[in-house]
């Protein structure tokens, strides 16, 4: 889940989570949490988290925070790269081959008029998001 397009779900944890330390302390005290200046002021609380964790956090991502998510990156760009060399080579037996017969020239022409996507783009060495 996340936070919602406004304070609301941040202002209804701080609710719950006040009316629940009230409730510990004195049964029947949580019920404090309904009046309206208390409500009032829960809600100021939430708007308050709700923007500092929309406005001014970030995510960010990078090797040396989240080493297994860049491995991973790394073997895929790898991969990638592989199978860009498998197609050239793919491409290169295409050009090469002297073809015989009719349908055999005709596949050779039809894949020598494929366009071929290029290199694979670098990865991206780090990541920065917003909380939302």
């Amino acid at each position: 889940m996340g936070l919602g397009p406004d304070k609301e779900i941040a202002k209804q944890e701080f609710v719950e989570a006040m009316r629940a330390r009230l409730e510990a302390q004195e049964p029947g005290l949580g019920a404090n949490v309904d009046d309206p200046s208390v409500s009032a002021n829960l809600g100021a609380l939430g708007e308050a988290v709700y923007k500092i964790a929309t406005v001014h956090a970030e995510t960010l991502s990078n090797a040396a925070e989240d080493s297994a998510f860049w491995k991973w990156m790394s073997d895929v760009d790898n991969w990638l790269q592989d199978l860009a060399t498998w197609q050239q080579g793919v491409t290169q037996a295409f050009a090469d081959w002297a073809a015989a017969g009719a349908a055999n020239q005709g596949l050779k022409a039809d894949i020598a008029a494929l366009s071929g996507p290029g290199a694979p783009p670098s990865p991206p060495t780090s990541l920065k998001g917003k909380i939302k």
